[in-house]
């Protein structure tokens, strides 16, 4: 997004760069320029290999045998001006968000009700481009540079910058349970195509019947909606001679 965002219910902005944009001179400029500056998949750059390299062996060390194991890590950066909000949004894996310059405020959803919880969530990734239209339960972080909050996978969370800029890694990874987790997630939320309310994930690395079921499910359902909608488009382009 170049443009800063002032509202934890809209949708994250996606306005990409002009190829030939300056981001050193955008960056440069961010205390008076309204911007917040979002870079993904710094996992696959050579610049941040180091940096990678010894931020995967940390988490690999942090999760050890919980959840199935470790699987996958992602690396982004987030730079903002004064003001700037991250809308509410949940990620579907964990989450380290870190501090490295300026002042943050961090929410992070604590909501006791899971089943209000999971239906929140759902909805939310059924229509992610209305943003978040209510603002769950949340715990309140302010960060200084040097720290960081951790945030669990599907915990709504936003972030609003407090000085004149403030820039951060987040630190994404994945496990079995949460790649699991993905596949239920998305049963469900066909599930609430109907209006039904789903039970809520179970996120324990055992998983019950239930959530076994789904798992199983989940992608043979997916194919079948696939293969409906392409149904759909042909016969929709056939021409009648």
């Amino acid at each position: 997004a170049d443009e800063a965002q002032y509202s934890p219910h809209e949708p994250r902005g996606r306005c990409p760069f002009p190829a030939d944009a300056d981001l050193g001179a955008l960056l440069r400029d961010l205390p008076h320029a309204g911007l917040s500056l979002r870079a993904y998949n710094l996992e696959h750059t050579t610049q941040f290999r180091a940096l990678v390299d010894e931020l995967e062996q940390s988490v690999r060390a942090f999760v050890g045998d919980a959840e199935g194991g470790f699987v996958e890590m992602n690396l982004a950066m987030f730079s903002a001006s004064a003001g700037a909000i991250t809308p509410a949004h949940p990620d579907r894996h964990h989450n380290l968000l870190l501090n490295v310059v300026g002042r943050k405020e961090v929410w992070v959803e604590d909501d006791p009700d899971a089943r209000r919880h999971h239906v929140r969530t759902l909805d939310y990734f059924r229509a992610p481009h209305l943003g978040a239209p209510t603002l769950p339960p949340a715990s309140r972080f302010v960060l200084e540079p040097g720290e960081g909050v951790y945030i669990p996978p599907y915990a709504f969370h936003w972030a609003t910058v407090l000085g004149d800029h403030a820039t951060g890694f987040s630190v994404g990874f994945s496990t079995r349970t949460t790649v699991r987790n993905q596949c239920v997630m998305e049963f469900d939320q066909r599930l609430r195509k109907f209006n039904l309310r789903p039970r809520p994930l179970d996120t324990r690395g055992d998983a019950g019947l239930t959530t076994r079921v789904k798992e199983r499910l989940g992608p043979w359902v997916a194919r079948a909606s696939r293969r409906r909608a392409w149904g759909a488009r042909r016969a929709s382009s056939r021409t009648t001679w």
